[in-house]
């Protein structure tokens, strides 16, 4: 009996595909996902060896901006806050108003002073960095989030985002 069973077996297996035959038995190996950043996400001036984790935690990000030094400057996307982070809390405890003199960025501490200058009309605005942007959005090339009303100073309120040369300055500076 079991070497008829053996042979039935044997015997409609014959019928099927042995691509068929061998993936019932063997599992197939799991892709391994691809984190890094686009090429074209690497061209930030001053920070060529950064690359982006989909799992950044605050400590790696911190080890990030520590590589800024006082007056340095460097060019990028500046993009600004969507209406609904109005009376949200921002990185360094605030909440956030977009009244307020804020703005985010990865690449300059907390609570430190910058003027962000549009590289299309040349207008400037001086704010403190008050809070962290995603860090999907400094792996393509985001350098700063600023407010609406700053977006509205710097000329790019209605199409979203502008190119913009960021510059720590120190407390107190004037426009």
């Amino acid at each position: 009996m079991k070497f008829s069973f053996c042979l039935v077996s044997i015997f409609l297996m014959s019928f099927t595909s042995p691509e068929r035959a061998t993936s019932v038995f063997n599992t197939p190996k799991l892709k391994t996902a691809n984190f890094a950043p686009p090429s074209d996400s690497l061209s930030l001036k001053n920070f060529r060896n950064f690359k982006a984790k989909e799992n950044r935690t605050a400590e790696n990000n911190n080890s990030l901006i520590k590589k800024i030094v006082s007056g340095k400057s460097m060019t990028g996307t500046a993009t600004y806050y969507a209406k609904y982070f109005e009376g949200r809390k921002a990185a360094n405890g605030e909440v956030f108003s977009h009244s307020k003199n804020n703005v985010a960025s990865n690449f300059f501490k907390l609570n430190s002073w910058v003027r962000v200058t549009s590289l299309i009309n040349g207008k400037s605005i001086i704010a403190r960095v008050t809070d962290r942007m995603h860090p999907r959005m400094a792996a393509r090339g985001r350098v700063v989030d600023i407010t609406s009303e700053h977006a509205r100073v710097l000329g790019f309120y209605g199409g979203g985002m502008s190119k913009v040369k960021i510059e720590e300055v120190k407390p107190g500076t004037e426009e």
